[in-house]
């Protein structure tokens, strides 16, 4: 009897924890953005890895290796969940990080191609994937050279955007593909799948008031700061030019 009443007071503590998050870069932001706004009640905790960005060019163990630490760190910060909001990492260390944190919900990203098989009407997908960052001049070419063309001619009727980074160019995307063509983007199915585990493990925080914008994400990154505050701004909007990002060193 005392354990049975003990538990909902403990889950309860819990669900007020902050989620951690974390991507080698700025691209996970647009993950962030998605929950933010598919879980209103929900803080996070986000790391961006741009010390060792970025992780497409790392051999996998080293991927690992990050994934670990980093997923580490985030659990002894008392998240009460983890989000890799990263597609590299994911592959790489999705299943080590389960493994070893076995009783603590985890999330991964990966290309929203199985929603996409069952809206698309001709059943053809076309995936964009990549592992460079939206800064990179690679990136900027791979949106210009995007040619709708082959993949309506192989009668493609759904894009996955299998990147973080594409959503923030989403918009051009969608133009240059057409009406006929509809963009998915992987934000949203994670956001709807971190709900649910929360949900299953009685973690969702249900608090009927919500805390401002600025209070519900705390920003650790392991590059420059400034850097990333800059990169914040420009792609989640001037409501963030007030956030705090702070130095992690791991």
């Amino acid at each position: 009897m005392k354990t049975s009443i003990e538990l909902p007071c403990i889950s309860k503590a819990l669900s007020v924890q902050a989620v951690g998050v974390f991507d080698s870069g700025v691209g996970g932001l647009s993950v962030l953005k998605a929950m933010l706004n598919h879980l209103p009640a929900e803080r996070f905790q986000f790391v961006a890895d741009e010390r060792y960005l970025p992780y497409g060019d790392k051999p996998q163990h080293e991927i690992t290796d990050r994934v670990l630490t980093l997923s580490n760190w985030l659990r002894n910060q008392g998240c009460k969940a983890m989000v890799m909001a990263c597609n590299t990492a994911t592959a790489a260390g999705a299943n080590q990080a389960r493994a070893v944190h076995a009783n603590w919900p985890i999330v991964g990203i990966e290309p929203a191609v199985k929603p996409a098989s069952m809206l698309t009407k001709t059943g053809v997908v076309g995936i964009l994937a990549t592992t460079n960052t939206v800064a990179s001049e690679r990136f900027k070419a791979l949106v210009e050279r995007f040619d709708p063309l082959e993949l309506l001619q192989k009668q493609a009727d759904m894009i996955v955007l299998g990147c973080t980074h594409y959503p923030f160019v989403a918009h051009l995307i969608s133009k240059l593909a057409g009406p006929g063509v509809d963009v998915i983007e992987t934000g949203l199915p994670v956001a709807k799948q971190l709900k649910a585990r929360l949900e299953a493990e009685n973690l969702l925080n249900v608090a009927g008031e919500y805390l401002p914008l600025l209070e519900r994400v705390s920003f650790f990154t392991t590059g420059q700061p400034d850097v990333f505050k800059e990169k914040l701004v420009n792609l989640l909007g001037s409501d963030w030019s007030n956030a705090q990002v702070e130095y992690l060193d791991v």
